[in-house]
């Protein structure tokens, strides 16, 4: 299926593309909000600024994709194929991203506030520099020992972050409580 033909199709109303075959598609800002995606093939499409709120994206592939400041508010991203995937700033708050796979995507800027990230595959996601709090939160982290100081802290996104103040691995601006 064609960009054109789908966002016409959407534009009289259709909302179910279960299936579409979208590979490289130029979707740059549209309106797909509750759209019915399940298992579309989007990868290396272009969505900056797409508005996805509330689409089913479940088992959809985007590997590649360019998802930049999409929204994709409450957006059902159950088993979703994100390898890759260039998220900065896109707006995530309360989406389904349960099982999904975010190996080496982009989420620099992302707000993640809410988002379900249950068995979510975040092997080598190392590109926020600085998580906030709520990242954190939200992604968790596995209670490691500090290799330099010997006290507890935390691997997050493939970071280490001491408890220790005085420790060079504790970074003040995460300001999370171990």
């Amino acid at each position: 299926m064609k960009a054109n033909k789908l966002l016409k199709l959407y534009s009289e109303g259709k909302r179910d593309f279960k299936g579409a075959d979208l590979r490289g598609a130029y979707l740059e800002s549209a309106y797909l909000r509750d759209a019915n995606l399940r298992f579309a093939n989007l990868i290396c499409a272009d969505l900056k600024g797409a508005n996805l709120r509330g689409a089913n994206l479940r088992y959809i592939d985007l590997i590649g994709a360019y998802l930049n400041r999409a929204n994709l508010i409450n957006a059902d991203l159950t088993c979703a194929n994100l390898k890759d995937a260039d998220l900065r700033d896109a707006d995530l708050r309360g989406a389904n991203l349960e099982n999904a796979n975010l190996k080496d995507a982009n989420l620099v800027g992302a707000n993640l506030t809410g988002a379900n990230f249950k068995n979510t595959i975040l092997d080598q996601l190392n590109k926020i520099p600085h998580p906030t709090k709520e990242e954190v939160q939200i992604i968790g982290g596995k209670q490691e020992i500090c290799p330099l100081c010997g006290r507890h802290g935390e691997i997050i996104f493939t970071r280490f972050y001491c408890e220790n103040s005085q420790c060079s691995n504790y970074d003040k601006s995460l300001n999370v409580p171990f």
